[in-house]
């Protein structure tokens, strides 16, 4: 059994280099079998190759982290994990980097990762397809006017929608009189954006107002206004506001 994958699996590269089934059903086993290890063997060698070259084009790309602030004597954070947690590059040559250290940062709107010790921001580049940290998606946006950075793609589709943070640095402030108490510097989550891509490259920021956007959809809006009510959707909560885009792009 395993015989006969091996060779149906092998049989189109043996083919291209004129070895016919003749000479496979012919040709010691071991011959053959030596073939097809120095097959695989080069093909996994160029991918990661490919893999290791992505990688260090990136490198080349790559600046220390800004910052611009201390962040350790900075309360709160704005990271969506504060530890770096292994994740993956895919690009858009295919090739993909596994396993790397990431996090990203919501107020300079910077991937980080960690290379030989030292933490690293991640150019925007338009090589990155994605990236994956603990199930999130994060797609890169370099073309936009007010949007920069990634994004978290949470539905893909004719309307895809995605989620972006805003994180504030708000200053400290000393105490006014002796009754007012020392507020130290602090990362402020200010509040969440909600982005839909149309397949026509028009772009919604949302009105999280169950009022409001429908009038966003122009020819939906009695539809989502009925499919809202019907569902009891709560537009606020991030799982209904997926089931709603999914719903918008049913009836494309």
């Amino acid at each position: 059994m395993i015989w006969f994958f091996m060779k149906n699996h092998y049989i189109e590269i043996l083919n291209k280099i004129h070895i016919h089934d003749f000479y496979f059903n012919t040709i010691p086993m071991k011959t053959i079998l030596l073939f097809m290890l120095i097959v695989t063997s080069l093909c996994t060698i160029s991918a990661q190759m490919n893999e290791i070259q992505e990688f260090n084009n990136l490198l080349l790309r790559t600046q220390s982290a800004s910052r611009s602030l201390e962040y350790e004597d900075i309360q709160g954070h704005p990271y969506s994990n504060k530890e770096l947690i292994p994740g993956t590059i895919a690009f858009v040559s295919g090739n993909h980097i596994d396993s790397l250290p990431l996090r990203y940062n919501w107020y300079s709107h910077e991937m980080e990762f960690e290379h030989q010790g030292n933490i690293l921001s991640m150019p925007v580049t338009q090589n990155i397809d994605y990236i994956t940290i603990y199930g999130s998606k994060y797609v890169p946006f370099n073309y936009l006017k007010n949007i920069n950075g990634y994004m978290i793609e949470l539905y893909k589709g004719q309307y895809s929608l995605f989620r972006r943070e805003d994180v504030r640095f708000v200053e400290a402030k000393p105490p006014q009189s002796g009754y007012d108490e020392y507020q130290p510097a602090t990362f402020q989550w200010y509040r969440t954006q909600y982005i839909v891509f149309t397949g026509t490259g028009e772009i919604i920021e949302l009105e999280m107002n169950k009022k409001k956007l429908p009038l966003q959809f122009p020819g939906y809006e009695s539809k989502i206004e009925n499919y809202v009510e019907d569902t009891k959707l709560n537009i606020k909560q991030e799982e209904d506001l997926i089931r709603l885009i999914e719903m918008i792009n049913s009836i494309q």
